[in-house]
């Protein structure tokens, strides 16, 4: 029935996010840093496909594509020959919700296909052996076969929605946000090491550090070395083992700076 020992601790919570909210930008600021960095900023060409999947078995015959041997013969023989039975079956013209409905396969099947189509996707989404076939496709032209490490796969282009440039008045509030975390990387460092310094040479109160570096003191509830509390610090072992240490809880002194 006992209770065990709990301690409430105050302390100071220091991240990037806190330390761009301190920053004020001016209107040339955010000015040169777009100018700087337009094509980030800019809409990507994005592509929509049907996409057949062929898994390459192994030699068993089973479809455990993480563990498909893609250098067996007779199991990638067995892939290329299904994939051309698609491929033909693709260039007729036959509806690809048709072909899904008929050539999905099931649990039982010797060679796993897949067959869906995609969103609107931007390059670098893919496997690069499909991207590089993709973004070179005219809409609704159907690829060759391409071989990846684990599967064959069939293509079509369905739908192209071309790149585009914005205007800063589109994207500034991303742009300032990035501005702010970029600047705070900087200032995060002098802001840790000021931390750390003040909290030391004033080892009875956080005042002091939180006034230097603009951050307010923050309270946890009461907690016990056995009740970690997730999602806040309390999670973190070093904090709770800090928080119970002789020099915090008999001295009353802060703590060193923990870095999570």
């Amino acid at each position: 029935y006992q209770q065990p020992k709990q301690v409430k601790i105050q302390y100071i919570d220091l991240t990037t996010e806190k330390v761009a909210d301190q920053i004020e930008l001016s209107d040339e600021d955010v000015e040169n840093y777009f100018a700087n960095n337009a094509l980030a900023y800019n809409k990507p060409e994005k592509r929509k496909s049907w996409q057949v999947k062929i898994g390459i078995p192994k030699n068993d015959g089973s479809t455990d594509n993480e563990a498909a041997d893609a250098g067996s013969e007779s199991g990638l023989e067995r892939a290329q020959a299904k994939a051309q039975e698609l491929l033909t079956v693709i260039e007729s013209g036959t509806d690809f919700n048709s072909i899904a409905e008929q050539y999905s396969s099931s649990a039982n099947d010797k060679v796993k296909v897949d067959i869906s189509e995609t969103g609107l996707l931007e390059q670098g989404t893919y496997a690069k052996e499909i991207d590089d076939v993709l973004f070179t496709m005219e809409q609704g032209a159907i690829s060759e076969v391409i071989e990846t490490e684990n599967a064959l796969y069939i293509l079509k282009l369905v739908e192209i929605e071309e790149a585009a440039e914005v205007t800063l008045a589109e994207v500034r509030e991303k742009v300032e946000e990035d501005l702010k975390l970029e600047k705070a990387q900087e200032l995060y460092f002098a802001h840790a090491d000021q931390l750390a310094a003040l909290a030391y040479e004033h080892p009875d109160t956080l005042e002091v550090a939180s006034d230097a570096i603009d951050i307010l003191p923050e309270e946890s509830e009461f907690f016990s070395k056995i009740d970690p509390q997730q999602g806040n610090i309390l999670s973190y072992t070093r904090v709770i083992d800090s928080s119970f240490s002789d020099d915090v809880l008999l001295e009353g002194n802060n703590s060193d700076a923990i870095e999570l």
